[in-house]
């Protein structure tokens, strides 16, 4: 069984390939995020099959060395495959279940007003209610990483 690794890992872009899901904007572009279990480093690489690659000005065969190296070492390179649009759905719901705020009348309208888009939502309860989800939400994905990481033995020295 392989041990443990500890590895130093740059946050910011970690968090935007792991929290990236369908419905965000990240999410449309043709490249696939990969963790390099050696250096800890973010490694982007063009899709293979994505159409909107040539939107971008990119062809596949524009990474087609870093896409063999990564199928050579398998056990070097994990896919980060993000968060799902659901799971941001999630992550709002119990949000919403938690005590936010002590005012009941305020996390009943919030709890209200959610009708299944995030964006609508955000738009009816303003900015204040949304920083607030997007706090909890920053730290439900931290979490979330952090497991994911312990899955494929990582321990993580965020930076």
């Amino acid at each position: 069984m392989e041990n443990t690794v500890r590895l130093n890992i740059d946050t910011y872009p970690f968090m935007l390939a792991f929290e990236r899901g369908d419905g965000y904007e990240i999410a449309d572009s043709p490249r696939v995020a990969f963790l390099d279990r050696e250096t800890g480093e973010l490694v982007w690489a063009y899709n293979w099959n994505c159409e909107r690659t040539v939107y971008e000005g990119a062809r596949p065969e524009d990474s087609s060395g870093l896409r063999e190296q990564i199928a050579a070492r398998p056990e070097r390179y994990i896919e980060i495959r993000g968060l799902t649009h659901d799971d941001h759905h999630e992550m709002l719901r119990a949000f919403l279940q938690t005590a936010w705020t002590d005012d009941e009348e305020l996390r009943e309208m919030a709890y209200a007003t959610y009708n299944g888009t995030i964006d609508e939502w955000r738009n009816r309860v303003g900015e204040e209610i949304y920083a607030l989800f997007e706090f909890y939400r920053m730290d439900v994905i931290q979490a979330l990483a952090e497991r994911w990481l312990v899955k494929h033995r990582i321990r993580p020295n965020w930076s």
